[in-house]
């Protein structure tokens, strides 16, 4: 009797922590990819692993160096597309922005940019792509 009643708590208590560790990470930001941009107007795809989501709101982020966004283009896995007004230029090289995704969550296929790195002095920029 002692050794169910201590396996039915363990198990319990392994629930509660899964359960817990989910609510956590729903709150969090998740890297679906990243990509160098090139000094001349470049187009780029982030692929999607396993068309991740679902998702309420993407945030670009980009490092290293300024970098100008003149389009942007989601593909959710039903094949529907958004295009935000993103045209943007992010001038210290590490600024961010976030997206709200249209209707209910959605699962992400692929995001296409079109973008290009200002300031050559600074290198090449790059933009990492996050959704929660």
């Amino acid at each position: 009797m002692k050794l169910a009643s201590i396996t039915a708590m363990l198990l319990c208590t392994i629930l509660l922590i899964g359960v817990g560790q989910a609510a956590q990470r729903r709150g969090q930001w998740q890297l679906l990819g990243e990509q160098s941009v090139d000094f001349k107007s470049d187009h780029d795809r982030i692929e999607v692993k396993h068309r991740a989501g679902p998702f309420r709101e993407l945030r670009i982020e980009v490092r290293d160096a300024p970098i100008e966004i003149r389009d942007m283009t989601v593909t959710f896995r039903d094949h529907k597309t958004f295009k935000p007004n993103i045209r943007a230029r992010f001038r210290d090289g590490h600024g961010s922005h976030v997206i709200d995704l249209p209707g209910n969550r959605r699962f992400i296929d692929r995001v296409d940019f079109v973008y290009r790195t200002i300031d050559r002095r600074q290198g090449r920029g790059r933009v990492l792509l996050y959704a929660r």
